[in-house]
């Protein structure tokens, strides 16, 4: 989901006098991750990394690094990624 969405959803779900507390999780957080773990992924890797945490998250259980570590590493394992794999500075498949 795109910060817009959740701007869009805020607004309509929340009293914007009332108290919340959330964690975001962005593009650079992945980024890097991937890196530490010596890949390069796209914006478009990323978004499609995010929205699957978004979709699968166990809100019992949160978001922790450790939950964007295992994210990370089944979406290098899943799409077939080596450490040489293409990185686009300005992917364009948005």
């Amino acid at each position: 989901m795109q910060v817009k969405d959740w701007i869009e959803r805020l607004k309509k779900e929340l009293d914007p006098e009332e108290s919340v507390c959330m964690h975001l999780w962005t593009r650079p957080d992945i980024e890097e991750r991937a890196k530490e773990k010596g890949y390069n992924l796209s914006a478009n890797d990323c978004d499609r990394l995010l929205d699957d945490m978004e979709i699968h998250i166990d809100s019992g259980l949160g978001v922790s690094w450790v939950t964007v570590e295992v994210y990370v590493d089944n979406y290098i394992r899943d799409n077939n990624l080596t450490k040489d794999s293409n990185f686009v500075e300005n992917d364009n498949d948005e």
